[in-house]
This record gives structure tokens, sequence and C-alpha cells, in this order.
């Protein structure tokens, strides 16, 4: 009996939000440039999403907002439609897990932010995907760099 009234509380805001979107700008060509996705809960309306667009109409970019802040995972794509980065975002901030990748959807580069500032290793890889180097960050300082000669030829 207990969990009914968080379930119809839960349903209620559920039903109460609505979300839109709106193009903010276009490209001279008339495609989207930037659309902005907002919920309206309560009759407060709020930013919730970003997505950017290239000229040929392929997603540029595209990740959460909260508070007018980016936060959460956003995500880069190349203009052909392959993705570029993934990385998360906290309070507007780089924070947690960033990776890069090839045109081939290989992972070429990852790290980790920590308060927008590079910490701990961010490793390269070959385009093979094997471990090229490692460098060790701290508060976006560079402290170590390890190589790994032996996977450049591979």
């Amino acid at each position: 009996m207990k969990q009914t009234p968080s379930f119809f509380i839960f349903l209620s805001t559920f039903l109460m939000a609505q979300s839109f979107n709106v193009v903010d700008s276009f490209h001279k060509n008339g495609l989207p440039k930037e659309i902005h996705h907002y919920t309206e809960t309560n009759n407060k309306i709020t930013l919730s999403q970003k997505s950017y667009y290239f000229v040929n109409g392929q997603k540029e970019k595209y990740g959460p907002f909260v508070a007018g802040r980016k936060d959460g995972l956003w995500t880069e794509w190349r203009n052909d439609g392959s993705r570029l980065i993934d990385g998360q975002y906290e309070n507007g901030d780089k924070h947690g897990v960033w990776t890069h990748w090839n045109p081939e959807g290989r992972k070429i580069k990852q790290g980790r932010f920590k308060r927008g500032k590079k910490d701990g290793i961010w490793t390269k890889y070959t385009a093979k995907g094997h471990k090229l180097w490692g460098k060790e960050y701290l508060e976006g300082e560079q402290i170590d760099i390890k190589y790994s000669i032996k996977n450049v030829f591979k």
C-alpha cells in the first residue's frame, strides 16, 4: 500500500512533463545548425539537451544539460557520420572518461578529466588498437610518460 502513492506521484509528474524542440540557428542552405530540446514540468521550462548539425545535415554533437550546464555524456561526430569523441561532463566541466575514435571506429586516445583538468593516465593507441604511450596527469599537469615502442609498427 505504501508504494501506491509514490507510483502515482511519479506517474503524474511524468504525465505533466512535456518536451519540445526549438531550432536556434540555421545553416545558409536552410538546414538546422543548432536545436535546443526543452522540457516543461510544473510550468517551468528548462533546457534539457542540445544538438548541433553540420551543413550537410549530419549530427555534429549532442548532449544533455542540467541546470543550464553540460552534464552527462556528450558525443561528437565527423561530418561523414563516424564518431569522433565521447566524453562526460559534470556541472559544465569535463569530468570522467573521454574517448577519441578514428574514422574506422577504433579507440585512438582515452583518459579522464577531473573538474575540467586531465587527471590520471591518458593512453594513445595505434590505428590497429595497440597501446602506443601513456601519459599521467595530476590536476591538468603532466607528471609522467611511458612509451610502448614495441607497438609503434603494429
